[in-house]
């Protein structure tokens, strides 16, 4: 083997190990991101249920901000937890 396939060879070593650090960390990302919109979003439809549920004395319906920022945060959350799993499905089809 000459020099010039041994400089090809690590080159595509050190782009194949650069691509699976930043596939691992887009990984990581993508899961925090979703946990974090699924915990907001809980905490967000709590609050709607604490504090903004139901009529108040003049029979005039609570409606608050929270609930829609709820399903929001929650869609947003789903989303990126599937993305995340796609991509790990993926990623393991594709190193078999």
């Amino acid at each position: 083997m000459n020099q010039r396939q041994g400089q090809k060879t690590n080159t595509f070593l050190i782009e194949r190990l650069h691509r699976n650090i930043v596939g691992c960390k887009m990984q990581k990302l993508f899961v925090a991101l979703g946990v974090m919109f699924v915990a907001l979003g809980l905490a967000s439809g709590i609050a709607e249920r604490i504090f903004y549920n139901g009529l108040n004395e003049d029979g005039v319906l609570q409606e608050s901000f929270f609930l829609p920022l709820a399903f929001i945060l929650l869609t947003f959350g789903l989303i990126c937890l599937l993305v995340a799993g796609l991509r790990y499905l993926f990623a393991r089809g594709a190193a078999r």
